[in-house]
């Protein structure tokens, strides 16, 4: 009776045990796509004229720019209203011609990850502790993007992200200035 009892235990054992197994390789890939990295959004007005390397045109104006990681790598894209103009790949090995780029086209913009949450306007308007609105934000900076031109016209969208170890990842963009 001993022994019946005992295999009819590792009889059950046995079934958990693989019924466990078979429960984490179901999971694991739901895991790792909530663990994807983040997009990283941002708006900003481009004073000149572009064209990308694929010929799409970019008028100077005010664009939603997104980058975000896919699985070749990541995407810059320019949006205007809810409409997507142009998507942009990385430059592979591109720092040698960046040191070139010299002449920055607009200021350092701060790209928001897609993980944090976007405050309401009444609550970015009114402070909390009577300081000024830029003294009182508590924005860390995860994420952020600079453009520079060449002399002979291309421009780099520079983005860079905090990586593990507080070390920046960065990776470039290239268009043209496109001329008249």
């Amino acid at each position: 009776m001993n022994e019946l009892f005992y295999s009819l235990f590792l009889f059950v054992r046995f079934r958990v045990i693989r019924g466990c197994v078979i429960f984490l390789l179901f999971i694991s890939p739901l895991e790792t796509k909530a663990a994807e990295a983040p997009s990283y959004k941002g708006v900003m007005r481009i004073p000149i004229d572009l064209i990308t390397t694929d010929g799409i045109p970019l008028e100077k104006g005010q664009y939603e720019l997104e980058v975000k990681f896919e699985t070749a790598g990541y995407v810059l894209s320019f949006s205007s209203g809810s409409h997507v103009k142009a998507l942009v790949r990385p430059v592979p090995g591109s720092d040698a011609v960046l040191t070139s780029a010299l002449i920055p086209i607009v200021g350092t913009h701060y790209l928001r990850p897609s993980t944090e949450p976007l405050l309401t306007g009444e609550e970015r308007r009114f402070s909390k502790t009577g300081r000024t609105q830029y003294e009182e934000e508590t924005r860390q900076w995860k994420a952020t993007l600079r453009v520079y031109k060449t002399v002979g016209g291309t421009v780099f969208f520079v983005f860079q992200s905090k990586g593990s170890h507080r070390q920046w990842d960065r990776v470039s963009f290239r268009l043209s200035q496109r001329s008249k």
